[in-house]
């Protein structure tokens, strides 16, 4: 592209582009053209080679234990590439020789022999046969720090035929270049990014390297605020393809975490093997899909949620999709639709043994039929990424050399295997600015250039002997990664070649890794002799580095619209609860649907063991109905009906058919209820009125609806609210801020001005037991009477505490229809929140920060 426009700028409209290819690439396309004339052996393709020292690796290593088999293989084959290009012999070890160099012989033998009988080589070990490579047009080799021997005797050999051939000298250039020394790894990212912001605004047509050798997230984070910073407003649309003419991140990454290539690899797994249900989830929601839709998709994981297990295999999927409640007609059909293609696809991939090529037909067949891919619009990176799977596929076809006959599994594994070795990164086209990982000479001259990460501890790098060769014969070799010295003077060569490259070159270290202090590398001293380092004075407060235009708000509204008039309130008492919590996350869980996905439990999830109890003691007390008649039952009797209203509960929530752990959660129940009737016999005369009882109660104008476990007639005539809880017991707060039980005060207020206590009965493993509060103490077992209020003008304490409690439920829902939206959480109700995505609460926390920050 710079030749490009060079070329342009001196109003040419024809010139000479020059052929630019890596090594490898050279080395195959003179050998293919070379092998058109003469009789020489084919060419392995690296998957290929790759599959063969696979192979090879396996056999030498099949009494060991590895857990990652396929990295030796790839280390002993790197090993094998260095020795080649430094012409290093690989001889039989002596007898005293390490395992590694024993593996490495034996292995490379293997390849070898293998290469012998199929007649096959790869370009770099047929190069070293030839008399010469390529033909009379020019070659430069560039890139290159120093000349390997094997380089060097490629480019010997043309030369004596007259063909001209160099290698690139880096050039000498002078040593002036800007040093920043940031606070930490963080502000690196941010100084950068408006380095190349402000370059940019004054150069508009200016072409950037940025030389970022950390982890990729760093290179990933780098990107999103240089788009921040050059186009805002793009990117607070969020768009799901960037615009890659800003920015682009050479090399890439493997193949396999592509999300389309993903999925493709996730649907291979679900229809061969048993998967966890989160990936089955996963999968079911992706976009890669001609049908069914994504509505009824989703419908169809959150049916699935409620009944799936953990982990599941392809039979069970087929069953859970047949049996799941799907109340819809379309999400109905969907299921029906996910059958049939899993079934077709299923059936391309029959477990047998077959060449490559034969099962790659089946994976193009098992996909096909689970239409991936869709036929949505697919912007420009998607298309590319499926045209490189689809190469990767006949890729894997052409392994017979390596292997003629695999098993499905096999087969599989040797696919995901090779999609994750497959380095890829969609075409970007000329970017404005590249970041790479890459510590190399860039080859081509770029208007500016930043290095960063240069603290002493990462450059010069440290020495990276290979373990599977000696490193004497590394050392003598002039190999840099084999000695610091070598790994000093590469550096110094690179940091020249940077110089060569760039109108302005920037080398920068951060001065502080998390809570680990950094040095700068001694090398930037010699860079610094004619500009001095730069400022490293603290920058200011952080949100305000962050705050991009256009980006990043400053003010967000804590009121939602008003609740529409004349419509129930949503979810019951659980919105009291709710709003007593966190304003904001009422309005995020009733209003905006913000609540968590069911998800499968091993055993019995603690929903359905409550559900379980609350059946069980409903069908319990329609027989009962009072205290006379549970003194009248014997043990047995009572244990006998308890059992059979556990039944009746059990089947109505699960069916006929249970599990083990269902089975013994039913026998939990039983011990449970028996605890509790053990306690109800000694409490005073009364009767069950109503169970699960439903009825509505207006509050501050909005209809809220209840439903109650058990109202209970009283000895004396009054009334006592019960409410069943199986979980943890939570410590009850009357009188606070925040009140604990606000669902008990709704009852309290529906019911009327005959009940005389409300309780929770807590009945769960650790403690089977009344708690709440009453008109007077021991009303129920171990209740508290309700405290005299301040305000209550001569009234008891429990109608004083009536009215208080009246007033604050409807403060509470007056407050909900009002539209409240403050992120105000009572104690601990941040600990088990679900909306962590979408709270504010860390805004109220940075703005303390910057008024502590303001005030010092």
């Amino acid at each position: 592209m710079a030749l490009a426009r060079a070329a342009r700028r001196r109003g040419e409209r024809v010139w000479l582009t020059p052929d630019i290819l890596p090594l490898e690439g050279w080395l195959t396309r003179e050998i293919d053209a070379r092998a058109r004339s003469e009789a020489l052996p084919r060419l392995l393709s690296s998957a290929q080679d790759w599959l063969l020292w696979r192979q090879c690796t396996a056999h030498f290593t099949a009494q060991l234990e590895l857990v990652a088999r396929g990295a030796l293989a790839e280390g002993l084959r790197r090993a094998d590439q260095l020795a080649s290009e430094y012409l290093l012999p690989i001889a039989a070890p002596a007898s005293g020789a390490g395992a590694e160099a024993r593996l490495l012989y034996d292995v490379r033998r293997a390849v070898r022999s293998r290469h012998a009988a199929e007649r096959v080589t790869t370009a770099r070990a047929l190069a070293t046969e030839l008399p010469f490579v390529g033909d009379q047009r020019a070659v430069e080799f560039a890139g290159y720090c120093t000349q390997p021997p094997f380089l060097g005797s490629i480019v010997q050999a043309r030369s004596a035929q007259g063909f001209a051939t160099r290698m690139r000298a880096p050039g000498n250039p002078e040593r002036r270049a800007e040093i920043i020394a940031a606070a930490d790894q963080s502000e690196e990212l941010e100084r950068i990014a408006g380095w190349c912001a402000q370059l940019l605004r004054a150069r508009p047509q200016a072409r950037i390297l940025v030389v970022l050798p950390q982890a990729a997230g760093f290179r990933e984070r780098l990107a999103t605020l240089l788009r921040q910073a050059l186009d805002p407003a793009a990117a607070a649309q969020g768009a799901t393809a960037p615009d890659a003419t800003l920015v682009s991140i050479e090399g890439g990454e493997p193949l396999s975490c592509a999300p389309l290539v993903a999925h493709a690899l996730a649907s291979l797994a679900i229809l061969t093997r048993a998967t966890d249900f989160e990936a089955v989830s996963s999968w079911l929601r992706a976009p890669y899909w001609r049908g069914p839709d994504e509505v009824a998709r989703a419908r169809v994981d959150i049916a699935l949620r409620r009944a799936g297990p953990l982990e599941l295999d392809l039979p069970a999927l087929l069953a859970l999709l047949q049996s799941a409640p799907l109340t819809r007609p379309a999400t109905l059909a969907a299921a029906r639709q996910l059958t049939g293609q899993l079934s077709a696809a299923a059936a391309q991939l029959e477990s047998r043994s077959a060449p490559p090529r034969e099962w790659a037909v089946c994976i193009r067949g098992a996909l096909d039929a689970l239409c991936f891919s869709g036929v949505r619009m697919r912007a420009s990176y998607e298309e590319q990424t499926l045209a490189r799977f689809n190469e990767l596929v006949d890729e894997f076809g052409e392994l017979a050399v390596a292997a003629r006959s695999m098993t499905r599994d096999q087969a599989l594994q040797t696919f995901n295997e090779l999609a994750a070795r497959t380095a890829f990164r969609p075409a970007s086209g000329d970017a404005l600015v590249t970041l790479t990982s890459r510590l190399e000479d860039p080859l081509v001259r770029y208007d500016g250039i930043w290095v960063a990460g240069l603290d002493a501890g990462a450059w010069p790098a440290p020495p990276d002997l290979n373990p599977f060769l000696s490193a004497a014969a590394q050392r003598a070799a002039g190999i840099a990664a084999a000695s610091a010295a070598g790994r000093t003077a590469e550096a110094r060569a690179l940091m020249l070649g940077w110089r060569a490259a760039a109108d302005e070159l920037v080398l920068s270290y951060a001065a502080r890794a998390e809570d680990l202090k950094l040095a700068p590398s001694p090398l930037l001293r010699e860079w610094t002799r004619e500009a001095a380092a730069s400022d490293t004075a603290r920058l200011p407060w952080l949100p305000a580095r962050l705050h991009r235009d256009g980006v990043l708000e400053s003010f967000v509204d804590d009121t939602a619209p008003a609740w529409p008039g004349g419509e129930p309130l949503p979810s019951g008492t659980r919105l009291l609860e709710l709003q007593s919590l966190c304003a904001f996350r009422a309005v995020a869980e009733l209003r905006l649907g913000s609540a968590p996905l069911d998800t499968p439990a091993r055993g019995v999830s603690p929903q359905d063991r409550g559900e379980l109890i609350h059946g069980a003691l409903e069908e319990l007390w329609r027989v009962l109905k009072d205290l006379q008649s549970l003194q009248a039952l014997s043990s047995d009797e009572l244990g006998a009906l308890i059992s059979r209203s556990v039944a009746q509960a059990a089947e109505k929530r699960w069916g006929n058919l249970t599990t083990p752990a269902q089975r013994r959660e039913r026998r939990r129940a039983s011990l449970l209820i028996g605890t509790l009737c053990e306690l109800e016999r000694g409490r005073a005369s009364f009767r069950v009125r109503d169970v699960e009882h439903e009825l509505s109660v207006l509050l501050a104008g909005g209809e809220l609806r209840l439903r109650i476990d058990r109202i209970d007639t009283l000895a004396d005539g009054g009334l006592a609210i019960l409410d069943y809880k199986s979980g943890a017991r939570k410590a009850m707060d009357w009188y606070g801020e925040h009140l604990s039980h606000p669902q008990l005060l709704a009852y309290l207020a529906a019911v009327g001005e005959e009940v005389r206590a409300v309780a929770t009965v807590s009945i769960a493993a650790r403690e089977v037991r009344f708690a709440g509060i009453a008109s007077h103490a021991d009303l129920l077992p171990e209740l508290k009477a309700a405290e005299a209020q301040a305000n209550g003008t001569g009234t008891d304490p429990w109608t004083a505490s009536r009215e208080l409690w009246r007033e604050r439920i409807e403060t509470l829902t007056r407050a909900f229809l009002a539209g409240s939206a403050a992120v105000a959480p009572a104690p601990h109700a941040c600990d088990y929140c679900d909306i962590a995505s979408l709270c504010r609460i860390a805004d109220h926390a940075l703005q303390t920060d910057a008024d502590e920050a303001l005030d010092d």
